[in-house]
């Protein structure tokens, strides 16, 4: 399946990694995304490296840019880790 991730007003998200679905909290405070109560399904399939790299993102807090319909996540060096695409 194709990554996704969907965040609601109340702080909630959910998405899926690829293989494994994904939910938790988020707060946004100015540019920082932190993420929270993370819970996950167990399965295994063919692209556990980029469900490796999305859980990892997942684990903390990211800087974010947005522009245009893209919201950039950003290391703690300022380097783009994930980039989302509005649909």
């Amino acid at each position: 399946r194709q990554a996704f991730i969907e965040f609601n007003d109340e702080g909630r998200m959910n998405g899926n990694a690829t293989v494994n679905n994904f939910f938790g909290s988020y707060v946004l405070k100015a540019d920082q995304l932190s993420f929270s109560n993370i819970g996950t399904t167990m399965m295994m399939g063919p692209t556990m490296d980029i469900e490796q790299s999305i859980t990892k993102v997942l684990d903390g807090s990211v800087t974010v840019r947005a522009k245009g319909d893209s919201l950039y996540f950003l290391n703690s060096d300022k380097e783009t880790i994930m980039t989302l695409k509005k649909e």
